[in-house]
């Protein structure tokens, strides 16, 4: 294994662009159109391999609003290409064997070298097969089988997968670098590993009002906030937030229209989604919101959930 790592790293085939844009939407943008009714722009394409959608609508002041008649198609492709499936997060210290798949569209079976970045401080290290780990500090071709796989992909449009069993070692995003070299195709993909930190999460708040009614512009307020955080705590998770929000209902004006809800379920649980919508209400009347949306679904949702706890006399 060691010789044919060595032999085939001479020959293979030159890297292209980096791919590590893989956005889920692509253009949304918004123009003017020309007397002709056309628009042009220019975009870059995402480094994803598929096929983008197009829509469009336009608003004009004398014919209202006008919507594409059909979509447009946009199809990114190359014949040799790598794809890495990541799960949506992993616990620091977690085992996984992290996979990537190697398609082939070319006319020809492709022998693959598949390399994961192995460098100082990348954020995770490579499981042996006896169960150890291994530090990304190698510096001898020779010795990197543990990040290289070697693999035949045949050709029209098969994909094969490898496999590389790794430990995540810091908590954050951690780049993850993979090639793909033949002796006449290559690829190379860099996307990010969301880490976690390992145990369970805990969230505590502290509330300070500060009353700016009983002060001058030229006043200074000082509050002194004792931060406590578990013995247990994992090391590196801990993290502090400060909002400073202008209004009593705090955080939750963010969002308010999600404290009005359809009352449901048996007596208590009738009540607690109850019980938000007057809160809703009260407070739209002292900041003189009255007649809103929102004011007239809790309207109607209270109405429902009275009658729905009459139910229970």
């Amino acid at each position: 294994m060691d010789e044919e790592i060595s032999e085939k790293s001479s020959d293979l085939y030159d890297l292209p662009k980096i791919r590590k844009l893989f956005p889920e939407t692509w253009v949304w943008s918004n123009m003017r159109t020309r007397d002709t009714g056309e628009a042009v722009f220019e975009a870059v394409v995402p480094d994803t391999i598929t096929s983008w959608v197009a829509s469009a609508f336009a608003i004009n002041d004398e014919s209202g609003l006008g919507v594409a008649p059909s979509t447009s198609k946009l199809t990114v492709f190359r014949p040799f290409f790598i794809r890495i499936n990541l799960p949506y997060s992993v616990k620091r210290g977690e085992k996984f064997a992290l996979q990537v798949l190697i398609f082939n569209y070319m006319d020809s079976e492709q022998d693959v070298a598949v390399t994961l970045k192995d460098d100082d401080d990348i954020g995770y290290n490579f499981l042996q097969k006896d169960g150890t780990t291994k530090k990304p500090i190698s510096k001898n071709v020779k010795d990197k089988e543990y990040n290289v796989r070697l693999i035949s992909v045949p050709s029209g449009g098969v994909s094969k997968a490898v496999y590389f069993p790794i430990v995540p070692t810091k908590i954050g995003d951690v780049i993850l670098s993979v090639t793909a070299q033949s002796a006449i195709a290559g690829d190379a993909v860099e996307q990010v590993l969301r880490v976690e930190p390992e145990g369970y999460r805990v969230d505590r708040n502290t509330l300070i009002m500060i009353d700016l009614t009983q002060t001058n512009d030229s006043t200074e307020i000082k509050k002194q906030i004792d931060m406590q955080f578990p013995r247990d705590a994992v090391e590196g998770s801990r993290k502090a937030r400060f909002d400073v929000i202008g209004d009593l209902l705090g955080s939750a004006l963010a969002n308010i229209d999600s404290l009005v809800r359809m009352p449901y379920g048996c007596g208590e649980q009738n009540m607690i989604n109850f019980v938000p919508n007057i809160a809703v209400l009260r407070y739209l009347k002292v900041t003189k919101q009255a007649g809103t949306q929102i004011e007239n679904k809790a309207k109607k949702y209270m109405e429902s959930g009275y009658q729905r706890e009459l139910t229970y006399r």
